[in-house]
């Protein structure tokens, strides 16, 4: 829990700038230390300079002033550009396009703005994820002019170092990725953000134990967010060790309400821990919270599989329109004793699945521990996926776990 909490009022006054700043106790709500100042508009960073200082010298903590360097090499010099790339950010969750307005904006007005290029870049990714067709490559190429942008102007800076991290995954390109990820830790082993983005690109590759190291670092820096636990919990279910898994989304989702992603893992945690009736219970809930009142066709089906109900659970599966790849897939296959299928969802999920999901589906860590393919071992089918699954981790993987 948090021990301090930091209280900004920030106000336009004729041509300058009033912040109140309060660092209160959170167990008493007592007032640690006030900071009020009064700047002209053009000095408006200096404020949070101040700002940084205050609350340094208030809890006794040494702030390096070559960190603070580093952080202002970050920053524009303009407000309005800054305005803009704080209205990018915002967008970030919601809509893409209106991000990408704002953070061209932002280095419309200042050219060697790198957040706001790295800012663009994300924007980018995100609207990637949505892309179709012709559009798909010219995004992914706009993507990685950003990122590259960014690292251009400022190569010091954690976030430029992720976006060329990310750059390198979606070009396939791990261990370049890899070193990114690794210089943005070494130049801020303390954010969330970095933390968070190592142990998603670590999970996306299959290290899914050597994940859980950075996640379990991000969710104890923001006990707040579900993001890395969800993602640890996404870790231990590819692993097999659902009950974990089951645990790990108890505690997530009522950070996250509504949250489709979040409720779907959990049912499915439900129903390969045995807990039918709390899973039926999560499907009809998850129904209800939808604005479509969608159903969750892929957990019912798992569940159906689960409850031996073979025809129920192969029509939700055609309900689907297509063909998946997951694990929660295949899992409705072994659970039905389906083994061809299973193995021909495999097979296509190593195939497809990062040109499709951008996600590295079936590594070996996840095939040799979890116990939902216990039913395929000595299948010769099987042991060929496992053989050249393991020379590929030996070969890509194992020298990504120096990170």
């Amino acid at each position: 829990e948090a021990k301090y909490l930091l209280l900004l009022n920030l106000r336009p006054v004729e041509r300058s700038y009033r912040l109140t700043a309060n660092l209160v106790e959170a167990a008493r709500g007592d007032i640690v230390q006030p900071y009020i100042r009064e700047l002209p508009e053009e000095d408006y960073f200096s404020l949070e300079d101040g700002v940084a200082r205050e609350v340094a010298r208030a809890l006794r903590v040494h702030l390096v002033e070559e960190r603070l360097r580093k952080i202002k090499l970050r920053e524009t010099k303009n407000l309005e550009a800054y305005d803009h790339y704080l209205n990018g950010q915002s967008a970030l969750s919601e809509d893409f396009e209106e991000a990408i307005r704002h953070f061209s904006r932002a280095v419309e007005i200042d050219p060697r703005y790198a957040l706001a290029y790295w800012g663009l870049g994300n924007a980018f990714e995100g609207l990637l994820e949505t892309a179709e067709g012709t559009h798909r490559e010219e995004t992914r190429g706009r993507m990685f002019a950003a990122y590259r942008q960014a690292f251009d102007l400022n190569a010091v800076a954690p976030e430029t170092n992720l976006g060329m991290g990310w750059a390198h995954f979606y070009e396939a390109d791990n261990l370049e990725a890899a070193g990114h990820f690794r210089a943005a830790l070494k130049l801020d082993a303390g954010s969330v953000m970095v933390n968070l983005d190592a142990g998603a690109f670590l999970r996306s590759v299959g290290l899914y134990d050597r994940a859980r190291r950075y996640l379990e670092r991000a969710a104890r820096l923001n006990p707040i967010d579900h993001q890395a636990v969800m993602q640890m919990a996404q870790c231990q279910t590819f692993m097999g060790r659902y009950e974990s898994a089951r645990k790990l989304l108890k505690e997530a989702v009522p950070k996250a309400p509504g949250d489709r992603q979040a409720l779907n893992a959990y049912a499915f945690s439900l129903v390969m821990t045995g807990r039918h009736e709390e899973a039926e219970a999560a499907v009809e809930g998850i129904m209800k919270i939808d604005p479509q009142g969608r159903r969750p066709l892929m957990i019912e089906a798992v569940l159906a599989a689960a409850m031996r109900e073979k025809q129920k659970a192969l029509d939700l599966l055609a309900m689907q329109g297509r063909s998946w790849l997951t694990l929660e897939e295949t899992s409705v296959f072994l659970l039905l004793g389906m083994k061809e299928e299973a193995l021909a969802n495999i097979e296509a999920g190593i195939e497809r699945a990062f040109t499709e999901r951008r996600m590295y589906l079936y590594s070996y860590p996840c095939l040799s521990s979890n116990r939902i393919f216990r039913s395929l071992r000595g299948e010769t089918r099987f042991e060929a996926i496992l053989k050249q699954q393991k020379e590929r981790y030996r070969k890509e993987l194992k020298p990504l776990e120096k990170l």
